[in-house]
């Protein structure tokens, strides 16, 4: 029952136990013999009782039940109407009553025992945010603050308590922020460019490609002429053919496209890796046009550096970093006929291009492409495999159609 409705109960019986209050005395009878009865005196009226618990209520008094007063009930020993915050627990209607209108102590305001969910945070409690309370919320249903470890998910937890949790409530894994057991790092612990993906190590050669250390490859060695260099970084292989070819082999194609398919032949053959275009140019095309432009260092099968890039590459007034000197399998080239470029040339290679990669005229200055490489009439550009300056790939003019091996020189493979 609600303070309220035992209020006006109690009011009720108070007002109906005043009406039986004793009135004020009745007058005397008249007198004998004809004559009129002398009045009789008025009764005295009766004096209002003061005594808490008599039944009726007196001055100062809000109730009066007689044996009924009880500090437990609804009017109280000394004839006062009970109420939250007396100090007395009215049975049946309050569950506590501390004299006070405190809510953190261990009788509420409203005089009810406290529990967690009710708002208020009481004793032994460490939160309560009433009916927001949730076992995955900031404030659990215990009026426990959710902490990683009380098994249960609280806001900004991935888990809790479950397997493969860690003690700071997240999966675990590599890059989850801490180094979890089996783990020699993590990225987000101790930087992407110290750590891989896999939190290992960061190491060249591994076999997992990390960016932010610098690599722009992991083949998972430090072998040379794979694509991959030892620094783990990408470059463009070039190399001398192994094989002496004619100024026009035999081919389906035009002559740029057999010795295309040569170059291409030798490079599978060996097993490396990519697509391969020859150093070759005609009147009709510079092979700085035929060869794609590589942003990247190229080098030779042992990573020996050439060039930077493909535009230091063509730069006439630069050498090369180190001469094309070696072969496809890592050999060095087979030395040719001595006659060619009148003896000039120990490792004579077909061109027909300047240093610039632009077509280069042959002898007096007439044209020559060895008819397109495809009928080995005129002259050509030689060059040399074992230079480096602009004579490795303009050394001489040489013609196109020799005897025997005089007829016989090398071709530059690219990597495109």
């Amino acid at each position: 029952m609600s303070h309220r409705a035992a209020r006006n109960l109690l009011l009720s019986l108070v007002a109906t136990a005043a009406c039986f209050s004793e009135t004020a005395g009745s007058s005397s009878s008249s007198g004998s013999n004809g004559t009129a009865g002398t009045s009789g005196t008025a009764g005295t009226a009766g004096t209002a009782g003061d005594l808490c618990g008599n039944g009726t209520i007196d001055a100062d008094e809000e109730c009066d039940l007689g044996a009924a007063n009880s500090d437990n009930a609804g009017c109280t020993s000394t004839c006062t109407l009970a109420r939250c915050g007396d100090g007395l627990v009215y049975i049946g209607v309050e569950a506590c009553d501390d004299g006070n209108d405190v809510d953190d102590d261990e009788c509420t305001s409203s005089c009810a025992i406290p529990t967690c969910g009710d708002g208020v945070l009481d004793p032994g409690e460490e939160c309560d945010q009433g009916q927001d309370n949730a076992d995955n919320a900031e404030c659990t249903t215990a009026c426990k603050n959710a902490t990683c470890g009380d098994g249960l998910m609280g806001p900004g937890e991935a888990c809790d308590g479950t397997q493969g949790c860690t003690d700071q409530c997240t999966l675990a894994g590599c890059g989850n922020g801490m180094v979890d057991p089996g783990e020699e790092c993590d990225p987000s612990v101790d930087g992407a460019e110290a750590c891989d993906l896999d939190c290992t190590p960061a190491e060249c050669g591994d076999g997992t490609l990390n960016t932010m250390a610098g690599e722009s490859c992991d083949d998972g060695n430090t072998d040379p002429g794979d694509g991959c260099h030892s620094d783990c970084t990408t470059y463009k292989l070039v190399f001398v053919s192994s094989l002496l070819l004619r100024s026009t082999p035999v081919g389906k194609g035009t002559g740029l496209e057999n010795m295309d398919a040569a170059c291409q032949g030798l490079a599978s053959i060996a097993g490396l890796p990519g697509q391969y275009r020859a150093w070759l140019s005609t009147q009709d095309s510079d092979v700085k046009d035929r060869l794609s432009g590589s942003p990247i260092p190229i080098r030779l099968l042992d990573g020996t550096l050439v060039a930077n890039n493909g535009a230091e590459l063509i730069e006439p007034n630069s050498p090369l970093a180190a001469a094309i000197a070696l072969t496809e399998t890592g050999e060095q080239p087979t030395p040719t006929d001595a006659s060619i470029c009148d003896g000039d040339a120990t490792v004579a290679v077909w061109t027909g291009s300047t240093p610039a990669g632009t077509f280069a005229k042959g002898l007096n200055g007439t044209a020559g492409d060895c008819g397109g490489w495809a009928d080995g009439g005129g002259t050509v550009a030689v060059g040399d495999a074992s230079r480096k300056d602009a004579r490795w790939t303009s050394l001489c003019a040489n013609t196109c159609d020799g005897e025997g091996d005089a007829g016989k020189a090398h071709i530059y493979c690219f990597m495109q």
